[in-house]
């Protein structure tokens, strides 16, 4: 096989080594090393990719418009540019219009985790 770089390998053993002390090697942990190694075997394979590549930007696909809905399933917005956070792309699909689900009195003693509101759409009113 291919040899790891000594500086992943020695964050291995390490990650190893702390790990071993504390944890019983089940499932769980397994899971976690061969995610951890998967990972590695990833970076490894982008990093000689990249390191090979021709840098021919010309075939690359290009963005040609960005839009986001601020307000799901409402008219969407065009950016010039936009950034990403753990959700997506930044202000998109948020915010969402709901309305209260009709209840009799005796609905307010049956269940507590019962949804008390519904999802509103624009095709269920195209005005909006």
């Amino acid at each position: 096989g291919t040899m790891l770089p000594p500086t992943l390998v020695s964050v291995l053993v390490a990650f190893l080594a702390a790990t071993l002390g504390t944890l019983v090697l089940n499932n769980k942990f397994r899971q976690k090393l061969k995610t951890i190694v998967n990972a590695v075997k990833s970076r490894r394979q982008l990093d000689e990719l990249a390191a090979t590549s021709t840098r021919n930007y010309d075939n690359l696909p290009q963005v040609s418009a960005i839009f986001i809905h601020p307000i799901k399933s409402l008219r969407a917005v065009s950016l010039s540019e936009t950034k990403f956070d753990e959700h997506g792309l930044k202000a998109d699909r948020r915010l969402m219009i709901v309305r209260p689900i009709p209840r009799s009195a005796s609905s307010y003693f049956v269940k507590k985790n019962k949804a008390t509101h519904r999802f509103f759409t624009q095709r269920q009113s195209p005005s909006l």
